[in-house]
């Protein structure tokens, strides 16, 4: 039986739990952490990994972050949060609306249908009280038929 190899998001899930650890991100480490996979496949993951990251530049700090940048960026992302909500009001306005109309409509359909049941349940009735009826009718032809039958003979 042929044994799968690891895959990339093994390897990932391997960096990822090393670094909630503290540990370097070797190919031994995650080998050891994984218990499996040749040192040439890790390698390539690895390799992949921090091509990556490579593309997707991090900034890494050598210190404290300024104060004035800090407070730069909070009003940068309450800025951006504030437009967003802006635009997103009068769609979720518009969207509240169409719901209210929906549940309107929806009740309408529901009141309807009680009142098609009701008009069901009626007719049921009145088809029961008619069968019955009817049979008794016929019973009572019948009845009738063989009377008449007994009185000419």
């Amino acid at each position: 039986m042929a044994r799968h190899g690891i895959t990339y998001e093994d390897v990932i899930s391997a960096i990822s739990a090393l670094k909630g650890q503290d540990k370097n991100i070797t190919i031994e480490n995650v080998r050891h952490f994984l218990g499996t996979g040749s040192a040439g496949t890790i390698n390539q993951h690895l390799r992949r990994f921090r091509q990556a990251q490579n593309k997707t530049s991090k900034i890494v700090l050598r210190g404290p972050m300024p104060e004035f940048l800090i407070e730069m960026i909070k009003g940068l992302w309450e800025n951006v949060l504030s437009q967003s909500t802006e635009q997103f009001v009068p769609i979720e306005l518009n969207y509240q609306q169409e719901i209210a109309e929906l549940k309107t409509e929806l009740e309408k359909y529901r009141q309807n249908n009680r009142r098609w049941q009701q008009l069901f349940n009626q007719w049921q009735q009145e088809k029961m009280a008619l069968t019955h009826d009817k049979r008794a009718l016929e019973q009572a032809l019948e009845h009738y038929q063989r009377l008449s039958l007994l009185a000419e003979s």
